[in-house]
């Protein structure tokens, strides 16, 4: 965003990976699409939503949008077992009633 600064970490520094792809396929596939949006309106539009739900760059770097660290907190408190699963029974499992079949005939 305007009047922003980028600061890399200690031993960090810029992604040297490259996302060019070619998309010679989609022509191919789609030769009438033409996309509407692009990635810098894409995020502005993610900048003014964080701005209209009031959302500061401290929430979003707190840890509560980072699904590592929710992982954490949720293994720290022993909600989670090693493999990841819930430890409590009845914890965000569902329970699901299997269909008698027996009295399906074709």
């Amino acid at each position: 965003m305007s009047g922003s600064r980028i600061e890399y970490a200690p031993g960090g520094g810029p992604d040297k990976r490259c996302y060019r792809v070619n998309c010679d396929k989609v022509r191919r596939a789609l030769p009438s699409f033409r996309p509407e949006w692009t990635a810098r309106k894409g995020a502005q539009e993610l900048y003014d939503a964080y701005r209209a739900n009031g959302l500061t760059a401290g929430e979003l770097q707190g840890g509560q949008y980072f699904r590592i660290h929710q992982i954490k907190r949720l293994l720290d408190a022993e909600k989670l077992d090693r493999s990841l699963r819930w430890k409590s029974a009845g914890v965000r499992e569902t329970k699901v009633e299997t269909a008698d079949l027996s009295a399906i005939q074709r």
